[in-house]
């Protein structure tokens, strides 16, 4: 991976997310009000002088070109994550794909495992997703010596 083009996307992320709003708003609030126009303004008639039928044509491709625009402006709003979302989904996946693939992950302390998983559920937290593997296991740092041996015991 080209840690330029990361670099350069979390620090433009931000930017481009808040020009999709506006423009996606903007075309949005001239859809809105080239519709009220049209539909309030008259009908298309042509015994109106040439000026009429000049603006009645030009909003009607106005209002086509706000219909098209503000739909893919606000995807593309919702669909940029931010700088903290970016980050999170970067950073998670390099653990993962770590973790997942590496021999020595094995040998990572249980503090760190701990740390990850406490992170992990806070941020399912925050995203109001419940993550049923973390939270309804009991987990190992809380038994005791005994139960952790009962437990290799009854496993083999």
């Amino acid at each position: 991976m080209d840690f330029y083009k990361l670099f350069y996307f979390l620090t433009v992320g931000d930017k481009l997310s808040s020009l999709f709003a506006i423009v996606g708003w903007v075309s949005f609030t001239l859809f809105v009000i080239v519709t009220l126009f049209t539909l309030f303004g008259g009908t298309y008639n042509k015994e109106k002088d040439n000026l009429e039928i000049y603006w009645y044509v030009n909003l009607k491709k106005l209002q086509t070109f706000s219909m098209i625009t503000f739909p893919i402006f606000l995807s593309l709003w919702v669909a940029t994550p931010s700088k903290k979302e970016a980050v999170l989904i970067i950073g998670g996946g390099y653990v993962g794909n770590f973790i997942s693939s590496d021999s020595s992950a094995k040998n990572i302390p249980s503090d760190i495992v701990y740390f990850l998983r406490s992170n992990l559920q806070l941020a399912a937290k925050e995203a109001q997703v419940e993550i049923k593997n973390l939270t309804d296991k009991d987990t190992l740092v809380d038994k005791s010596k005994e139960e952790l041996i009962e437990l290799i015991k009854n496993k083999k």
